[in-house]
C-alpha cells in the first residue's frame, strides 16, 4: 500500500470511477472503473434485470439511482470492493479519500456517505467535492456552466469561483440510457434486425471514445450487415437536446443553460453571466457523442442575449484524451493532489479528520466541504 495514499472515488449511477490522486494526469483515465451495482442476496422482484452480457436475468441492487443515494448498504459493498479489493488497502491501515459526489446531492445523503466512510472504512481524513466543481477543475476553470450527461439524468449547474449554485441548477431525468434506447429503436426499425440494448450501448460508447472519425462509426449488425451509424447518432443528439421529446414537461438543454446563467452574486449579474456563458462544459459518459456539445452551443447562441458570446470550455492539450468522459474524477484528482501533498497539519485544515468526525458526527463534513 502506498504511503499517505489518497484514493479519489467518483460515484455515478452506472459506474464508480476510482484511482490514486498521485497518478494524475499521467494515466489516460481512472485506474478503476466498476459497475455501481451488487447482486442481491435474495430475490427482490423490483431488482430483477436482464443482463445482456450474461444472457440471463439477475437481481441487481443499484446504490445510486438518477444521482440520488438509494441504498447505503449496497454502496458500502461497492466501495469496500474498490478500496480493499482493487486499490490494495489493508484493514486497519486506511488513509485518505476524496469523494466526488453527484451534483445536487442533499446534505442528508452527504452525511450518510460520510458516516459510511468513517464508521465502516475508518478513514484518517475525508474530503467531498461536487461533481460540477471537480469537472471544471479538470480543465483549469473555476467558473462556468457544467452540463453533466450521466447514465440516467443530465445535470445543468453553474459554478462561480469554485462554488456550485444549486438555486438555478436543474436535473433532467434523461441521459445516456435514453440515448442508447433511441439508438437501439432506430437501428431495429431501419434495418429490421434485433440489436440488443447491450449492442447499442457498445455502438454509442465507441462513438464517444473515437470522436469525429467517421470510420469508427461502422458497426457489424447481428446479421453480418455492416452499417455506418452517423445518421442514427444525429437522431439521438436531436432527441437528447430536447428532453421534452421523451414526453417530459421540461425545457431544452439550451434553455436550462440560459436559466443556470442567471446567478446574482456580489459581483453583479452581468459579470457572472458573461463568465458562465463563455465557459459551457459538457461532460460525463454521454457527452462524447460526436458534435453533441457543438450542437448545444449553437442552440444556446441562438437563444442568448445579443451582448453575450457563449463558448465551450476546451480541454487543455496536456490533459488525457478522454478528459470529458471522466472529468469529475480527474478534477477530484487535482483536488486530492493539492490537499495531500501538504504537511499533515495543513491537511487537517482542509479535510475532515477522524477526530473531527468523532467530535461532531456526520455533520462535520459540512465544516470543510461546501
Amino acid at each position: 500500500m502506498r504511503a499517505n495514499s489518497c484514493v479519489v472515488i467518483d460515484v455515478g449511477s452506472q459506474c464508480v470511477k476510482a484511482g490514486f490522486a498521485d497518478t494524475f494526469p499521467k494515466e489516460q483515465e481512472p485506474h478503476i472503473i466498476v459497475e455501481n451495482a451488487v447482486v442481491a442476496e435474495e430475490d427482490i422482484p423490483q431488482a430483477l434485470e436482464y443482463d445482456d452480457a450474461l444472457k440471463q436475468k439477475v437481481f441487481y441492487i443499484h446504490p445510486m439511482k438518477k444521482g440520488v443515494l438509494s441504498d447505503v448498504d449496497a454502496l458500502e459493498v461497492v466501495i469496500g470492493h474498490v478500496l480493499y479489493g482493487m486499490c490494495g488497502w489493508i484493514q486497519g491501515a486506511e488513509e485518505h479519500v476524496v469523494m466526488v459526489e453527484p451534483i445536487l446531492t442533499s446534505k442528508l445523503d452527504r452525511e450518510r456517505m460520510a458516516q459510511v466512510m468513517f464508521e465502516t472504512f475508518n478513514l484518517s481524513t475525508y474530503f467531498v467535492t461536487d461533481a460540477a466543481v471537480a469537472s471544471l477543475y479538470s480543465v483549469g476553470k473555476t467558473g462556468g456552466i457544467v452540463v453533466d450527461v450521466g447514465f440516467e439524468k443530465i445535470d445543468v449547474a453553474p459554478v462561480l469561483e469554485g462554488v456550485m449554485h444549486p438555486s438555478v441548477a436543474s436535473r433532467v431525468p434523461v441521459g445516456g440510457k435514453h440515448m442508447t434506447d433511441v439508438l437501439m429503436d432506430v437501428l431495429n426499425e431501419e434495418y429490421g434486425c434485433h440489436v440488443s440494448f447491450h449492442e447499442a450501448e457498445d455502438i454509442k460508447v465507441g462513438a464517444c471514445r473515437h470522436g469525429m472519425n467517421e470510420e469508427s462509426y461502422e458497426y457489424t449488425l447481428p446479421d453480418g450487415q455492416k452499417i455506418n451509424v452517423v445518421d442514427q447518432l444525429s437522431r439521438v443528439k436531436s432527441r437528447i437536446l430536447e428532453p421534452s421529446s421523451f414526453g417530459l414537461d421540461v425545457p431544452s438543454l439550451a434553455e436550462s443553460c440560459i436559466h443556470a446563467s442567471m446567478v446574482t452574486t456580489v459581483h453583479g449579474e452581468r459579470d457572472s453571466r458573461k463568465t458562465l456563458m463563455e465557459n459551457v462544459f459538457m461532460c460525463g459518459g454521454g457527452s462524447g457523442v460526436p458534435d453533441l456539445s457543438v450542437d448545444l452551443l449553437k442552440q444556446i447562441s441562438s437563444r442568448a442575449h445579443a451582448s453575450l458570446t457563449p463558448g465551450l470550455c476546451q480541454v487543455p492539450e496536456h490533459m488525457p484524451q478522454h478528459t470529458g468522459l471522466y472529468s469529475s474524477w480527474f478534477g477530484g484528482s487535482v483536488i486530492g493532489s493539492v490537499i495531500y501533498n501538504q504537511a499533515n497539519a495543513q491537511i487537517g485544515q482542509q479535510a475532515v479528520t477522524k477526530g473531527e468526525y468523532h467530535e461532531y458526527g456526520p455533520s462535520a463534513v459540512h465544516r470543510h466541504c461546501s
